[in-house]
Order: structure tokens, then C-alpha cells, then sequence
């Protein structure tokens, strides 16, 4: 798969596979999305997790994601999609990634960017 646009509220991502350097690049509003030192975003694998949000208890302006709990996501590695259920049973453990056989998903060695897309909402269009 060659990448995917994913519009998560009002932002507009986008994520291109590049064979050559087996990463994932990341644009923002159409643009490169660059780092401190002016390299662009790149990682080896990225994962998709569909959460709830709700509004912020701290700034009602801003909205809280919920990351407890289980629900969908997609995970995009070596250039390749798979759909993976998430679960999280307390705040204190990690996020498991479990394909529908059960059996764990496994990344490709190298950087993750994890995106929380409001689940029902986001939208994720394949390139």
C-alpha cells in the first residue's frame, strides 16, 4: 500500500510509504511534517488506534482521548496494511496489538508513530 491520508478533526495528515528508504513519511496540511533539524518525519511503522474522546477536564477548548479500554486499529509496516484489535486494561499497562487469530502483531524493527484517531469520526483513505 502506498500510504494513506487520515483527517483526524479538522487536521490533514498524510503518510507515504517510500520503498527506497522502508519508512513511512509524514505530511501535515499538505506540507512535509519536519523535525528539529529539518528532517522529515519518518518511521518505520505506523499504527492506527481508533479511541473514544471526550472534552478535556483541564481546558473544555481541548478535547481528552480515552487509550484504556479496546477497540480497532490499522498498522501500516513494510509497506504493507493489516485491520488489528487493540486492548489496554488500565492506564499502567501498554497498548497490545493482537491480529484476529490472537496472536500478537509484529513490527517491523525501527521507529512506530502511533496516531489516536477519534473512532466513528476520523476519516482514513487509502493512497
Amino acid at each position: 500500500m502506498a500510504g494513506f491520508d487520515l483527517t483526524m478533526r479538522s487536521v490533514p495528515v498524510r503518510w507515504t510509504w517510500d520503498e527506497a528508504s522502508g519508512t513511512y513519511l509524514r505530511e501535515e496540511y499538505g506540507e512535509p511534517h519536519l523535525d528539529t533539524t529539518g528532517a522529515q518525519i519518518n518511521v518505520q511503522n505506523v499504527v492506527v488506534q481508533f479511541i473514544p474522546y471526550g472534552t478535556s477536564t483541564v481546558d473544555a477548548r481541548s478535547p481528552q482521548g480515552y487509550t484504556v479500554g479496546e477497540g480497532d486499529a490499522m498498522v501500516f509496516s513494510g509497506g504493507l496494511m493489516q485491520y488489528v484489535h487493540w486492548s489496554r486494561p488500565s492506564a499502567e499497562s501498554p497498548a497490545v496489538f493482537t491480529q484476529a487469530d490472537g496472536s500478537t502483531v509484529q513490527l517491523t524493527p525501527g521507529r512506530t508513530w502511533v496516531e489516536l484517531a477519534e473512532a466513528g469520526v476520523s476519516r482514513l483513505t487509502p493512497l
